[in-house]
C-alpha cells in the first residue's frame, strides 16, 4: 500500500523555507524489490531513481510527462532511503526548523544528492555497481563509477591530438590541454552509496562523490573488501 506524500519545491531563504513555488504531488511507491533485498540491488534502484529524477527535472517540470517521471522517482526514493535517519540528520543539523516534516526533509536530501550527481547523472550504469565494503552487521556501501559524456567526449580528442606516449611528461601535457579545456581529471567521479539495515530490509542513508576507484582485479582472489589503492596522482590532486 502507498501512502499519497505532496512536496514543495522551495526557496532559499529560511522564512520561505516552506513556502512553495511548484506543487509537486508523488505516493511512496515500493521499487518492486523483494523483502528482504540484498543492498546491491537496493542501490542500484535508488540510482535508477536519482538517474530519472534529474533526467526529468533538468528542463523544468512544465512538461506532464516529465512531472510524472519526476513524482514518480521522488515516490522510488522515498520507499528506498531511511527516511527515519535521514530526518532525524537533518533535525540535528540545526539547518532546518527543528519540526520539519519527514517528507520534507526526505525529499530535501533526495534533491541534494540528486544535484550533486547531476553533471555525471548521463555517465552512470547502475549495473556496473558493486560492494564496495560486505555487509558488516547493519551496515553497507555500494560504490559506482560515473562520467559526464561530453568530457569524455573531450577528453578522447585531446588524447587523439597528443603523442601517443607514457611518463610524467606526456602526463603533464595530457593535464595542461584538459585544463584548457575546462577539465579537471580525473573526470570520472567515484559514487558512494551508504545502506543501513532496519526492520529487516536495507535502506540508503546517504550519497557521497569520492575519487573514482581502479576497476576491481580479476585475478585477485576475493576478501568480500575492496583494499585498492588510488594512484598517488589521483590521491594528491596533482
Amino acid at each position: 500500500m502507498s501512502a499519497g506524500l505532496g512536496i514543495l519545491i522551495v526557496g532559499c531563504e529560511d522564512k520561505r523555507r516552506h513556502q512553495p513555488t511548484q506543487q509537486v504531488n508523488f505516493s511512496a511507491t515500493q521499487p518492486g524489490l523483494p523483502a528482504g533485498a540484498a543492498p546491491l540491488d537496493v542501490a542500484r534502484e535508488a540510482l535508477k531513481a536519482m538517474i530519472q529524477m534529474q533526467q526529468a527535472r533538468r528542463d523544468g517540470l512544465g512538461a506532464e510527462d516529465r512531472l510524472h517521471a519526476y513524482e514518480q522517482a521522488v515516490g522510488r526514493l522515498h520507499a528506498l532511503v531511511a527516511r527515519d535517519q535521514i530526518h532525524k540528520e537533518i533535525v540535528e543539523s540545526k539547518a532546518y526548523p527543528a519540526d520539519i516534516e519527514e517528507t520534507t526533509a526526505v525529499t530535501l536530501m533526495i534533491e541534494s544528492w540528486t544535484s550533486m550527481l547531476a553533471h555525471y547523472v548521463d555517465g552512470i550504469d547502475p549495473s556496473t555497481a558493486r560492494v564496495k565494503s560486505t555487509p558488516s552487521g547493519n551496515v553497507a556501501t555500494v560504490y559506482v563509477q560515473g562520467v559526464n559524456p561530453g568530457d569524455a567526449e573531450k577528453l578522447r580528442a585531446i588524447r587523439a591530438r597528443l603523442p601517443s606516449e607514457t611518463g610524467v611528461e606526456s602526463d603533464k601535457r595530457l593535464r595542461s590541454e584538459a585544463v584548457k579545456q575546462g577539465l579537471n581529471l580525473p573526470i570520472e567521479a567515484g559514487i558512494e552509496l551508504r545502506l543501513t539495515r532496519g526492520k529487516g530490509d536495507w535502506r540508503v542513508s546517504d550519497v557521497k562523490l569520492i575519487l573514482p576507484l581502479p576497476p576491481p582485479t580479476a585475478a585477485a582472489p576475493s576478501t568480500g573488501v575492496e583494499t585498492t589503492l588510488l594512484p598517488t596522482s589521483a590521491a594528491s590532486g596533482t
